[in-house]
């Protein structure tokens, strides 16, 4: 797969120490070195068969009986789990939807009374509701990743109900354990895969101008902003386990990132559009992005200064660079394709220009009428 256009012939080696540089070459500065870093940890277990190691993971948490959160449209997965756990994986849920139904928590939260700890395996919306249900119980969670969407990284969860999308923030809701076994993701379709990438990608750019952005969290940004940019770049068919491996690793960058800053208008436009519309989340955060960063870009020069020389592209045309990766990629750039009817852009435009009122980057209703204009019909940014 290549590049996307654009690219100039930084080696990737470099392009780390060129945006940790950029301020110097760009002539841009941060706007002070005083900032607030708080850091909220979880075990990381990473490598291939590492899921074999689950059962003392648990055993380790004091966890004697778990409830396993994983979709029954993953068997080979729920049993793979349930062999590594052994006999302390007893119970199962098995009814996955995205953006977390509130009806589905209701429906699930009985089964806490039988276990004393919750394992998820699979992508966001697996996570999701098991921190939906950490957040009702405080019972101890390890999360089995299986798509590239970072949640597990974070203190996020949302969930939705009557069409409105409500996030909130809890530590505690915090995986104690998080299990990156690349070999679980080399047999995921490109169909899921790429756009869950794309996803990780955003979650690392919005880091870098998010209203908590920090320059410790930036650097961890950048690096897994680079290393999903060339991961996508190789032929799947051919390195697949090193396309799972790079691609999970950026998006445990990713998801750190985002959970340490919080995220920004591309969040809030993505939640919007999820919570009313239900569209899919990861091929919605990838048609978002080229267009919030091109009406951002006269605000975040810097944060657009750091990502080109990561990238390898001027900073002026990192937004149109974001736009083709999502074209070679193979995913849809438009609103429209993902099922946003016409009749609708207004007012989401509306409710964005709302509740992006009082934050670092405000959109008044007429940027963010440009904004979801441009996404709906998958306009590609000027450079």
């Amino acid at each position: 797969m290549p590049i996307p256009s654009g690219s100039t012939s930084t080696p990737p080696s470099h392009a780390f120490t060129a945006a940790i540089e950029v301020s110097v070459a760009s002539g841009i500065e941060p706007s002070g070195l005083s900032f607030d870093r708080t850091i909220a940890s979880s075990r990381v277990v990473f490598g291939a068969h590492r899921l074999g190691e689950l059962h003392g993971e648990l055993d380790a948490l004091g966890i004697k009986r778990a409830l396993l959160i994983c979709s029954s449209r993953q068997p080979m997965l729920r049993d793979a789990v349930r062999e590594a756990g052994g006999d302390r994986v007893e119970m199962i849920f098995e009814e996955i939807r995205p953006h977390v139904p509130v009806a589905l928590v209701e429906k699930s939260v009985g089964l806490l009374q039988e276990v004393d700890g919750i394992v998820t395996a699979g992508g966001g919306s697996a996570i999701g509701l098991g921190k939906a249900l950490v957040a009702r119980s405080v019972l101890p969670l390890v999360a089995i990743p299986t798509t590239y969407s970072g949640s597990e990284m974070t203190s996020v969860f949302g969930t939705t109900v009557d069409g409105e999308k409500t996030t909130a923030r809890n530590p505690a809701v915090l995986p104690r354990t998080v299990i990156y076994d690349p070999e679980l993701l080399v047999g995921l379709p490109d169909a899921i895969a790429v756009p869950s990438a794309l996803n990780a990608f955003a979650h690392c750019v919005e880091a870098l101008y998010a209203d908590r952005c920090e320059p410790v969290t930036s650097l961890i940004a950048l690096e897994g902003a680079r290393i999903i940019t060339a991961a996508l770049a190789r032929d799947g068919a051919k390195e697949p386990m090193q396309r799972c491996t790079q691609l999970l690793l950026g998006a445990h960058f990713g998801g750190s990132a985002f959970g340490a800053v919080g995220g920004s208008v591309h969040h809030t436009l993505c939640h919007i559009l999820g919570g009313r519309h239900d569209l899919p989340h990861a091929e919605t955060h990838a048609a978002v992005l080229p267009q919030v960063l091109a009406v951002l870009a006269p605000e975040i020069p810097f944060a657009l200064a750091q990502l080109g020389a990561a990238l390898g592209v001027k900073a002026e045309a990192v937004p149109a660079f974001c736009f083709d990766q999502v074209v070679t990629s193979g995913c849809r750039t438009d609103l429209e394709g993902l099922g946003l009817p016409e009749s609708d852009v207004p007012s989401v435009a509306a409710l964005l220009a709302q509740r992006t009122s009082g934050t670092h980057h405000h959109l008044d209703p007429t940027l963010a009428s440009r904004l979801l204009w441009a996404a709906f019909r998958g306009e590609r940014p000027a450079n």
